[in-house]
């Protein structure tokens, strides 16, 4: 039986896709980004749009926009 000579054996490092986007290497799984578009200010800030009813969130994140799309009073602005 002959062994295969290392160079015509795959190794690991070949077969790994390590590209990823710059923008973000954690994936976003909350179920709340389906109501949600990210977009980009004329300065390149990032902002959160309601799908629903198109209000621009400058801040907080995810959790701010969860707060609007429940309709919690206090930390949002409610339209």
């Amino acid at each position: 039986m002959s062994v295969p000579s290392p160079s015509s054996v795959p190794s690991t490092q070949d077969s790994i896709d390590i590209s990823q986007p710059s923008t973000s290497i954690r994936q976003r799984s909350d179920i709340s980004w389906k109501y949600v578009t990210d977009i980009r200010s004329n300065d390149g800030k990032k902002w959160l749009k309601c799908d629903f009813c198109q209000k621009i969130f400058k801040g907080g994140g995810i959790h701010r926009v969860k707060l609007h799309l429940a309709r919690r009073k206090g930390d949002v602005e409610m339209l």
